[in-house]
């Protein structure tokens, strides 16, 4: 057995496998199972060596060696079989029960509760390693995870530092940890370690990538960015994700235009991702590329017809580019698919309002006006169609309830601006008007309705805001407000749905 384990160890694996199948037919032995179990491992067979190692334990209850080899091939395959932790766990438990001190399956039983998110029991194992094993890297990691998941700041951050100056903590430790601390919202504690090792020398590309996101997510996108670059650059063209998440950090930095470029490089490598186009469409409407924005949408739509977000998308753009009875059956079809989204009622109705058919607008909006992330919008439109049918008291309560929910919503204030000049109460519509445009300054209906307050009242600024009202026009500005605030209804995530 000796001999058939050192070839085993110099990856002569055909021969040691003749071998163990002579010597089975000459014994039974939970050894030779176990050794065939380790062949099939190396040589890919998951199921000859998931049967092998399970003959084996059940041969000899008490052997860890076949928990310790079973357990790990669950792990290993856990991408291919998600089930595999949860099996690979209970193995791992189950030789603890007759070697408790076994360090091996304490720290791997650690290591998947802490995954499971079961900190307190993950320390409890923790705990059972000799005292020297404790403070080694890959149970101090395990342990500082453990304590971000309980929200124990300051021995998280204690533990951190011990295991930052551990000359033994390498990356594979601070991958270990990421998505727990992650999740715990301890990017700040992923910084200072992968930092640590980027002092050591070069970080893989992997790594690059969990500080290029935790360096996101405590706002320093410059710091960000750079690394993303760097772990795009590392990884290759197989990691266009990465240059999904480069253009939400240019985004997030207001560069548009870079964060288009990274999206058109994403589409070169894959051109077959609808995400990638209709992000890119997303960031046209941030520039006030209406067209663009148009043809992007479009193409996401051509390769993923039935996607509840790309043709809620299509919809909001078609409203401005073709006209609202062109957009209204992409908002048909959106609630088709989520017939149950408020904001998909909102949607439409909106639609109708701007074609002018009040008649079909009315029930989706009064829909729509009953939930609570959508009140505010809905009876600002209901407001709206009161004003356009000459009814500026009516308008006036849809309008004051949308402001209950919202009171900094320009829109609302620009047509409750309307009401009021409608009633000649010229000093509430100033009030109303001012508010809105410290809002936002360059709000077309709000500057016109402005323009509209001092011709009636004679007021000697009427020219020069006659003058702004027309720039504002020129610059289209109505379309890309409103179109914003449709579009933010909706907004962009990587699952785009």
């Amino acid at each position: 057995m000796t001999e058939i384990q050192d070839l085993i160890d110099h990856d002569h694996l055909h021969t040691p496998k003749q071998k163990v199948y002579e010597a089975q037919k000459r014994m039974t032995d939970s050894g030779l199972d176990n050794l065939l179990g380790v062949i099939e491992a190396k040589t890919g067979d998951y199921a000859g060596a998931e049967g092998s190692f399970a003959v084996a334990i059940r041969r000899a209850p008490t052997f860890t060696a076949p928990y310790l080899n079973l357990a790990r091939l669950y792990q290993e395959n856990a991408k291919r079989y998600p089930e595999g932790k949860a099996k690979a766990l209970a193995l791992y438990e189950q030789l603890l029960r007759f070697d408790p001190v076994n360090n091996e399956a304490n720290y791997q039983a650690a290591v998947l509760l802490m995954e499971q998110s079961r900190y307190e029991k993950s320390q409890g194992y923790l705990s059972h390693l000799p005292r020297d094993s404790q403070d080694i890297s890959q149970a101090l990691a395990v342990r500082c995870a453990d304590l971000a998941g309980l929200g124990n700041r300051m021995r998280t951050d204690q533990c951190a530092a011990r295991l930052r100056s551990r000359p033994d903590f390498s990356e594979v430790d601070a991958q270990t940890i990421a998505p727990t601390l992650a999740s715990a919202k301890r990017e700040d504690v992923i910084v200072g370690l992968e930092e640590a090792l980027a002092k050591r020398g070069m970080l893989s590309g992997h790594s690059l990538h969990t500080l290029g996101l935790a360096y996101e997510k405590t706002g320093q996108l410059s710091q960000s960015r750079s690394a993303l670059e760097k772990a795009f650059s590392s990884l290759g063209s197989s990691s266009t994700d990465i240059l999904l998440e480069l253009a939400r950090v240019g985004q997030e930095q207001k560069d548009y235009k870079g964060a288009l470029g990274y999206l058109a490089h994403a589409e070169d490598l894959n051109p077959k991702d609808a995400a990638i186009p209709y992000y890119f469409g997303v960031l046209c409407l941030q520039l006030n590329l209406l067209a663009e924005a148009q043809r992007a949408m479009a193409k996401a739509l051509a390769l993923d017809p039935d996607n509840p977000s790309y043709n809620y998308s299509m919809g909001a753009v078609t409203v401005f580019s073709d006209g609202p009875e062109q957009a209204i059956p992409y908002f048909q079809k959106y609630l088709g698919l989520k017939p149950k989204d408020p904001r998909g009622q909102l949607a439409l109705g909106a639609a109708y309002v701007r074609a002018k058919n009040y008649a079909a607008g009315l029930p989706m909006l009064r829909e729509s006006a009953s939930h609570s992330e959508t009140a505010s919008t809905a009876h600002y439109y209901l407001g709206r169609i009161l004003n356009e049918e000459g009814d500026p008291q009516g308008a006036i309560q849809e309008l004051r309830l949308s402001l209950k929910s919202n009171t900094n919503y320009p829109d609302a204030l620009a047509e409750l601006g309307r009401s009021l000049l409608t009633k000649k109460d010229y000093r509430q519509a100033q009030v109303e008007l001012d508010h809105a445009l410290a809002l936002s300054p360059d709000h077309y209906q709000a500057n016109l309705n402005l323009l509209l307050l001092y011709t009636k009242i004679g007021d000697a600024r009427r020219d020069s805001q006659s003058q702004r009202a027309e720039e504002l026009k020129k610059a289209a500005e109505e379309k890309s407000q409103e179109l914003s605030r449709i579009i933010a209804i909706r907004p962009f995530d990587n699952s785009g749905n």
